[in-house]
């Protein structure tokens, strides 16, 4: 990742009312299941992230990987909200602000590099812009991508994404369409689908639940409300869709001594020790140096440029874990109190490992588990008592992330899936979620690339070894 500075319940008839006067989104173009990420839910803000440098944020691009194995023909890729700053069939606008708008290109790329070349380009498309709707590998859901709503992709497969395996290999990059100017305010929250097809991982990538068009995302994270309601002016215990939890999957091949994950900008100390208006108490914790992250990040595996040093203090903008009682959720009964983010790691054979200090504002901070045998040890946060770390799907869960907290992320963030199909009445978030990550076991024998000394260049391997 090249990080740059310039980066209670209503009546039926009440819900829908709102959600009518909310444009809320149709459902999802193509044939499912879909992978998704962050989540397939069209109401609970949790969204990727992209910001410019006047939010005092460390902006980013994005680039996914696809994997489809050899009997694909075609696949979908859905993207819901890729505008910025559009309106819906209402006229309202949904999850996000300014004119900087998304540039999504997609790239085959047969050989995995993770380094889009310009001959393999399938495609270009603006959040914005008006597109053409069909190309030679490829056909669009409509001109433009609508506010509040899923804008669908279908790709033909070629072979020029073909790798000797016979699967097929893609990068989708996702950035802003030029560089922000300095102070200019501008954010995009999208989401991301794959038809059953394919799978796909994310190994940069930020993370927020938006809400930055109060009077028209409040109705929808909070069912029944307006942005002033209820009366007393707390949301602190009012019904919602967004409870401050986010979840990510990794996928950790066997005989690996550590799992490192780089966590950006979470904002986790409070400015303020009051909610507002409602007066409640908010806990003090201010983000702490972490002795395994070096202040100039030396041996981090990525362009840390315009992060602050590791544990400099600063205020986030909005403030660290904003006060106004609308931005925060998910505390009421957490034993760790109100104002702290935090996330857990939990390995294979259901080991949990705890991280109440991540990074703070516009700094990057390293959480390592390390296995015995790691020459990276002295660094870790956390040592499993074998000589490898579990081998399998980790997973992430996010805590007592605010509204419109952006942070960011590398590592390496699988898809998540319903394990059944969601029903008609049902919230996909529901449903319970198994990862969707590239399967990296002998199927795709062939599919990875390898570096010729002599030769200077990458290329895959013959496809019996």
């Amino acid at each position: 990742m090249k990080i740059q500075r310039n980066l209670l319940r209503n009546t039926f008839a009440t819900v829908l009312g709102v959600l009518m006067a909310c444009g809320m989104a149709n459902s999802q173009p193509g044939t499912g299941p879909f992978a998704a990420f962050p989540t397939q839910s069209v109401k609970d803000g949790r969204f990727l992230g992209f910001a410019c440098a006047g939010l005092a944020t460390m902006e980013q691009s994005v680039r996914v990987d696809l994997t489809a194995p050899p009997a694909t023909t075609t696949f979908n890729i859905d993207v819901f909200d890729g505008d910025t700053g559009g309106a819906d069939g209402s006229g309202n606008m949904h999850w996000d602000l300014g004119t900087r708008q998304l540039k999504l290109s997609l790239y085959a790329d047969p050989l995995r590099t993770g380094n889009p070349v310009p001959v393999n380009l399938i495609g270009t498309w603006y959040g914005n812009a008006a597109n053409a709707t069909s190309g030679p590998l490829w056909s669009s859901s409509a001109a433009t991508m609508p506010d509040n709503d899923w804008w669908a992709l279908t790709v033909t497969t070629s072979a020029i994404a073909q790798a000797p395996s016979g699967n097929y290999f893609y990068a989708l990059v996702i950035e802003t369409d030029g560089a922000c100017s300095p102070g200019e305010q501008s954010e995009s929250s999208l989401k991301l689908a794959t038809s059953n097809a394919v799978t796909f991982s994310i190994p940069n990538f930020g993370l927020v639940a938006s809400l930055r068009q109060v009077f028209n995302d409040i109705p929808i994270l909070y069912p029944g409300s307006t942005a002033t309601a209820p009366a007393t002016g707390s949301f602190l215990s009012a019904p919602t869709t967004y409870d401050g939890t986010f979840e990510l999957f990794l996928p950790v091949a066997a005989g690996e001594t550590e799992l490192r994950l780089f966590d950006g900008d979470f904002d986790f100390g409070t400015d303020s020790l009051l909610g507002y208006p409602s007066g409640v108490s908010l806990d003090a914790c201010a983000d702490t140096d972490d002795p395994g992250t070096s202040a100039s990040y030396d041996g981090f595996p990525f362009d840390t440029t315009g992060a602050r040093a590791e544990g400099v203090q600063g205020a986030g903008v909005p403030p660290d874990d904003n006060n106004f009682d609308a931005f925060r959720r998910g505390e009421l009964g957490d034993p760790n109190g109100i104002g702290c983010v935090r996330y857990e790691l939990s390995d294979p054979e259901a080991n949990t490992y705890f991280n109440d200090n991540p990074s703070g504002d516009l700094e990057w901070e390293q959480f390592m588990v390390a296995s015995t045998s790691s020459p990276l040890i002295g660094d870790a946060d956390w040592v499993y008592t074998g000589e490898t770390v579990p081998a399998g799907i980790w997973k992430v869960k996010i805590v007592g992330l605010d509204l419109s907290n952006l942070n960011c992320w590398h590592t390496t963030a699988c898809a998540t899936t319903a394990s059944r199909e969601t029903l008609p009445d049902e919230d996909p978030d529901d449903v319970p979620r198994v990862a969707a990550c590239p399967d990296d076991s002998v199927s795709l024998v062939g599919s990875f690339p390898w570096k010729d000394e002599y030769f200077g260049y990458y290329r895959a391997p013959h496809p019996m070894y």
